[in-house]
């Protein structure tokens, strides 16, 4: 940065100096998943997503550790780390004031029905040296704990999604697909059910993608707007499902 010292009249400049400042650095960060639990097969491997958001001016290098592991019963599990682009590794580099999403996989071994293991997973800010405790979270602000469960099964969890009733241009002849065309302000309405297609009940959790921004969305079950899961027992279907779309 430079400055100059000028005649009010205009003229040369009687001085100019040169100025040099210094921003320090700053680091911070942000560790959430949402799912703490998998169920899984023999030989299946579970994932469970872990979003970092680097909240610092810096782009700084996270380390992803195994701090603990509990099986239940046997030897510990096959756990590794993943990035985006499918690179298993231990060290992710992650863009100042970005968020990453670093894949856990736990590979399930062959052990019996219902065997488990626990796993405490710490990352760490390696260009972050501040070890005060900050937040009282019984770790250093440069680190952050997560822990996790994962569990055999030989359960089969599976739903399946069929379209209904609704006024289509036009749908596939297994009612998976459909296409609507609409003109500024239309709006249209359909029906769609899911059944339980697994060995246990449970609950179908329903997500609408696409059209963001552009379209407003809205499921009902039973006429009231849908909370974010529907429970369904095994065998049974829910058919009473809407979903309307406006432009």
């Amino acid at each position: 940065m430079g400055g100059r010292l000028v005649p009010a009249g205009g003229g040369a400049a009687y001085q100019s100096k040169i100025l040099t400042v210094t921003v320090s650095e700053t680091h911070g960060m942000e560790v959430e998943t949402s799912v703490f639990t998998q169920t899984g097969r023999s030989y299946t491997e579970l994932l469970f997503p872990i979003e970092v958001d680097n909240l610092g001016k810096n782009d700084d290098v996270f380390r992803f550790y195994t701090k603990s592991q509990r099986p239940s019963n046997g030897d510990d599990w096959d756990i590794w780390f993943t990035n985006d682009a499918g690179e298993t590794k231990s060290e992710f580099s992650i863009p100042a004031m970005q968020q990453a999403t670093i894949n856990m996989y736990v590979r399930v071994p062959d052990v019996a029905n219902w065997e488990f293991t626990e796993i405490e997973v710490e990352i760490t800010n390696l260009e972050d040296n501040n070890n005060a405790d900050g937040n009282g979270d019984g770790l250093p602000d440069n680190k952050r704990a997560l822990e996790f469960r994962a569990v055999k099964s030989n359960v089969e969890y599976s739903m399946d999604l069929r379209l209904g009733d609704g006024e289509y241009n036009s749908v596939t002849i297994d009612n998976r697909a459909a296409v609507v065309i609409l003109a500024p302000d239309g709006s249209m309405t359909f029906s769609f059910w899911v059944e339980n297609t697994g060995d246990e009940d449970d609950f179908a959790l329903i997500e609408i993608s696409g059209l963001e921004g552009v379209a407003s969305r809205q499921i009902y079950v039973d006429g009231e707007i849908y909370d974010g899961r529907v429970q369904i027992q095994k065998g049974y279907a829910i058919w009473n499902l809407t979903d309307k779309f406006q432009i």
